[in-house]
């Protein structure tokens, strides 16, 4: 359970018997390299190797895909499998690593492999979704503010990157902004059930205050916002 104290915990100095001080910061230092770099190297290995386009954020790449561009290796099902790895190795190392970007690429990756076994065709007959470039990019697209929302627990915010950072033609269809935010609270709904952390909550990492805020402090609140959107109106494109 999270919170809870482990009983089997040995640290690596007890584990070899050291008792100096010395001896015990030198083998734990050691060891504590040595697997960094070890799974640091293993993470690269594995991205050179067999994956190269799992090799870092990846959006801009998706931006490029929802653009019109056909890049299939970057959604193939070994690019999946070697950026979850990857990832795993490379946090395990200790390496400062944002999240955002990655888990966009793995929820496209995730929704590329299910549009392909879904078959390339409708019931119908007509080309299916994979098969279909506009449905298909407009599937991408909602996978992607999908992996927004796991990444920071915020389902609008899934659909306000969509639109800042994504295709802002593509999200201006009304409908397919329905469908990201639907994507969205559902990742973001299952998230919460699986629970990983063990702690309850949709981010590692959450912070809280006592204090209210007051009816009041709005109105700067406000005052900001208007200035942000005349200086923007002001700005050339």
């Amino acid at each position: 359970m999270a919170g809870e104290a482990c009983g089997e915990w040995v640290t690596w100095s007890a584990r070899f018997n050291i008792h100096s001080t010395a001896g015990q910061a030198l083998v734990q230092c050691f060891v504590y390299v040595s697997l960094a770099v070890g799974f640091a190297t293993s993470a690269a290995a594995l991205v050179q190797f067999y994956a190269p386009y799992a090799f870092h954020t990846g959006i801009p790449e998706i931006k490029a895909i929802l653009s019109g561009y056909v890049l299939d290796e970057f959604l193939s099902p070994g690019t999946l499998l070697i950026k979850a790895l990857g990832l795993a190795l490379a946090v395990a190392s200790g390496l400062s690593l944002g999240k955002e970007g990655p888990l966009v690429h793995v929820s496209c990756c995730a929704a590329s492999l299910f549009l392909s076994l879904i078959g390339p065709k409708s019931r119908d007959g007509s080309p299916g979704r994979s098969q279909n470039e506009s449905q298909r990019r407009k599937t991408l697209a909602a996978a992607a503010t999908a992996g927004v929302a796991v990444a920071f627990g915020s389902p609008l915010g899934g659909v306000l990157f969509g639109l800042e950072e994504l295709d802002s033609t593509l999200f201006s269809n009304e409908q397919l902004m329905w469908r990201a935010f639907v994507t969205s609270a559902v990742a973001a709904t299952t998230l919460s059930y699986v629970d990983p952390f063990g702690i309850g909550k949709l981010v590692l990492f959450q912070v809280t205050t006592s204090q209210q805020w007051r009816q009041f402090e709005l109105v700067p609140w406000l005052g900001l916002g208007v200035a942000g959107v005349g200086f923007l109106n002001l700005t050339p494109d």
